[in-house]
């Protein structure tokens, strides 16, 4: 994931000097669904949050980085109604296309994300259960940009987030959509 964000630093560096080229910054907040009946049925859906950054570098391609936290959650599990915690983070690169409208920019977005994944059970009579582990994703998605103002904007977005994993001996899907709102500023 280093790689992905010294070749990402590299883009917008070489790039910077390009009159062509913006950049926008934005804020994402909503809802991640889980694809996993047990998990959802255990834990929930649940909010995440997603900064992220992207430079338009050519005739509206965009290439952009960002982090998804946020999912923590809690519940009771197993015959002891066990204390138990999930929670899901990652990074993200994308490739994207956008095409400006007036104050309207649609645009859809092809990424890989690294992932981390944690889950701990507590159990008064043996010692605490941990998961700690990461995994990679495909993401795909879309959505939509409106500039009330010259260089801020406000967006919505759906993506889907294609994440299994094995954390003992059961493949787990805890990939799933992404329903979010951001406000960002583009330069």
């Amino acid at each position: 994931m280093r790689k992905a964000c010294l070749f990402l630093a590299s883009i917008v560096v070489l790039s910077s000097n390009l009159s062509a080229i913006n950049f926008s910054a934005s804020l994402f907040f909503g809802l991640r669904t889980v694809n996993d009946s047990q998990v959802r049925g255990s834990f929930g859906n649940g909010t995440v949050y997603f900064p992220c950054l992207a430079v338009n570098f050519w005739k509206g391609f965009i290439l952009g980085g960002g982090y998804e936290g946020g999912y923590s959650r809690t519940a009771k599990l197993g015959l002891y109604h066990e204390s138990s915690t999930l929670e899901i983070t990652g990074f993200e690169i994308f490739l994207g296309y956008q095409i400006p409208m007036g104050k309207f920019c649609p645009y859809v977005k092809l990424g890989y994300g690294s992932f981390s994944y944690r889950q701990s059970v507590d159990n008064p009579l043996l010692e605490e259960f941990k998961i700690d582990k990461n995994d990679m994703a495909i993401i795909y998605g879309g959505g939509i940009r409106f500039y009330p103002l010259k260089s801020i904007f406000l967006a919505g977005e759906i993506k889907m987030v294609h994440f299994s994993v094995s954390p003992v001996d059961t493949k787990v899907d805890l990939g799933g959509f992404r329903f979010l709102a951001g406000v960002g500023y583009t330069l």
